[in-house]
């Protein structure tokens, strides 16, 4: 898909199905008896979103790096993604731990990532538009 479109579309197609499946869960989420079946769309839009973007910005990353410098370039990439993973998970995980009700904490957290995606898509959009320039 990245082949025919470039890079910039489906990375920018992910994080916004990303955070609408966060924007989702954002307005599902009521407590803590909220049933599966109610939080599956909101979830499976989030895996969809993240696995085209992360799929993309992986291969792309890759394929801008001269041969002798790909395992590097990997080891590079991964290394970021598992710790912003690491970061995302202290820090969404300090909120529902916080002592506010879990409502509230499950909302923030939805609402933060949705606005995080956003800032993404918004960033992803400024370089592409910069690099054509």
């Amino acid at each position: 898909m990245a082949l025919r479109l470039g890079t910039a579309w489906p990375i920018t197609v992910g994080l916004i199905l990303a955070a609408g499946g966060n924007g989702f869960l954002l307005l599902a989420t009521t407590d803590i008896t909220t049933p599966y079946a109610l939080l599956a769309p909101g979830l499976l839009l989030i895996s969809l979103g993240n696995g085209i973007a992360s799929s993309v910005i992986m291969s792309s990353g890759l394929t801008e790096v001269p041969k002798h410098l790909s395992g590097t370039a990997s080891a590079v990439l991964t290394t970021a993604r598992q710790t912003g993973g690491v970061i995302g998970v202290a820090l969404f995980g300090s909120f529902m731990a916080e002592g506010t009700e879990y409502d509230t904490a499950a909302r923030t957290v939805f609402l933060v990532s949705s606005l995080l995606l956003l800032l993404a898509v918004v960033a992803t959009t400024a370089i592409n538009k910069k690099i054509a320039a």
